[in-house]
């Protein structure tokens, strides 16, 4: 699996560092075109491939309804954040989400950073990527970054 964000910050926060600590980032591109099954919950967007008959399209409008509830919960899920004292087995519903996205050809999930803020200018989603070797970095994008404090608000 490839763990990877849309966004610089988005990246920096979801490694959860400490002051002091440093922090590696680079730019990757898909090596092809990627089919994701995305649980961002757009405005508008239509529900997620798996959700279709084999022409893409809907066999019942109920499933629209059923598709966005559903994708809703998931991309709620996926977005929660692991931490040490919580229940591993409610990490286990999410990666059996990316097992069955997987089975049905995906290539990967894009969903919500629980860090988006956009009042602070923090944007963006997360993207698993099933093959690691689907994704190249891109030449001298690297960087390293000092963190140099961490907020908290309430």
């Amino acid at each position: 699996m490839f763990y990877c964000a849309t966004a610089e910050k988005i990246a920096v926060h979801e490694v959860r560092p400490s002051r002091q600590a440093v922090v590696s980032t680079a730019r990757f591109r898909a090596a092809s075109s990627l089919r994701l099954a995305d649980f961002t919950q757009q405005a508008n967007r239509k529900p997620s491939p798996f959700f279709s008959d084999e022409n893409g399209d809907l066999v019942d409008p109920s499933e629209i309804y059923v598709a966005n509830e559903l994708g809703s919960i998931v991309g709620d899920a996926l977005s929660r954040p692991v931490r040490e004292s919580d229940n591993k087995t409610e990490y286990l519903a999410t990666q059996y989400v990316a097992e069955y996205v997987r089975h049905f050809g995906l290539d990967g999930i894009r969903y919500r950073s629980s860090f988006e803020d956009r009042k602070a200018g923090v944007e963006g989603d997360n993207l698993v990527v099933f093959t690691p070797s689907a994704m190249a970095m891109v030449a001298h994008s690297s960087t390293r970054l000092e963190i140099k404090g961490v907020a908290v608000t309430y």
